[in-house]
């Protein structure tokens, strides 16, 4: 797990909702679904594909784990050797 501090020049409300919007652009490119950031909660899973260093590509099942408002997200990258 990667835990990182910054200090930012922005809200934490500002800073989440910005999150929040990128998860929900990458939903829709990964699934043709438009979701707002409204519809995303914690269980929230989909499924993508990525390219791997060798240049294959594969399925990547995304679940958001934590999702608090203006304090905490995190999602898991589970792929066929595990999770990313």
């Amino acid at each position: 797990m990667i835990t990182v501090k910054e200090t930012l020049g922005v809200s934490a409300e500002a800073f989440f909702q910005q999150i929040l919007k990128s998860a929900a652009y990458d939903v829709e490119l990964a699934t043709n679904k438009k979701v707002t950031e409204q519809q995303l909660y914690k269980g929230y899973q989909y499924t993508k594909k990525m390219k791997a260093k060798m240049g294959n590509t594969g399925d990547v099942k995304v679940k958001i784990t934590e999702l608090d408002a203006s304090r905490c997200y995190s999602q898991n990258l589970l792929a066929h050797l595990g999770k990313i």
